[in-house]
């Protein structure tokens, strides 16, 4: 029974610890903003092309016409058919001269 007790006692000093680094890195751990959560825009695929849309709305605001889905590699093909979220100018940009650096 004396050898249980140690053993119990033994067990909790690190179940303990692995608690508390478990709860910090829950607290501390960034949380998705509100932003990230209710994109601005969305660009997806519209005919072949990426167009860029605002959020919920179903007529593209621009459209791409140089840059065709199919030619693009797997997963950002893929990301284009389920939407990629767009929160600026500068975030467009980026992705649509992304994609054409892979078509060249």
């Amino acid at each position: 029974m004396n050898v249980l007790k140690k053993f119990i006692v033994l067990l909790a000093f690190p179940l303990s610890f692995v608690m508390l680094l478990l709860s910090i890195t829950i607290i501390f751990t960034p949380q998705a903003s509100m932003q990230e959560l209710n994109p601005r825009y969305v660009l997806k695929d519209n005919a072949g092309s990426p167009a860029l849309y605002e959020q919920g709305e179903n007529i593209p605001l621009r459209t791409f016409p140089t840059i065709f889905t199919r030619l693009l590699p797997f997963e950002q093909s893929v990301n284009l058919q389920n939407g990629v979220a767009i929160q600026t100018e500068t975030d467009l940009e980026n992705l649509i001269n992304e994609y054409e650096s892979l078509l060249k």
